[in-house]
C-alpha cells in the first residue's frame, strides 16, 4: 500500500520535473528570459527567506549573526582569503 502511493508520487514528481523543465527551455527560447533571470530570481527569494527567517541560515557554513547597525555593517569585510558570505541580522 505504502509502497503504491511512493510510485505514485514518484511519478508524479517526474512528470511535474520534466514538465517544468520544458516551460523552462520554451521561454527562454523563446526570448522571454534567460538563464541569468532565474538565478537571479532564486537568490533573491533565498535572500528574502533568510531575512525573514533568520534561525533558518543558522545552518549555513560562514553564517554570522551580529547585533551591528546599518552604519557599522557597511564597514565590515569578509576575512581575507574567505569567499565565504557574511550575512549580518
Amino acid at each position: 500500500m505504502i509502497f503504491a502511493i511512493y510510485k505514485k508520487f514518484q511519478l508524479f514528481w517526474f512528470g511535474f520535473s520534466v514538465s517544468a523543465s520544458a516551460l523552462v527551455y520554451a521561454g527562454m527560447s523563446a526570448g522571454s528570459f534567460t538563464y541569468q533571470d532565474i538565478q537571479t530570481g532564486m537568490s533573491d527569494m533565498t535572500a528574502d527567506y533568510l531575512a525573514e527567517n533568520p534561525d533558518a541560515a543558522s545552518g549555513i557554513s560562514g553564517y554570522v549573526r551580529s547585533l551591528m547597525s546599518q552604519e557599522n555593517a557597511a564597514l565590515v569585510e569578509p576575512a581575507q582569503g574567505s569567499r565565504l558570505p557574511v550575512i549580518l541580522n
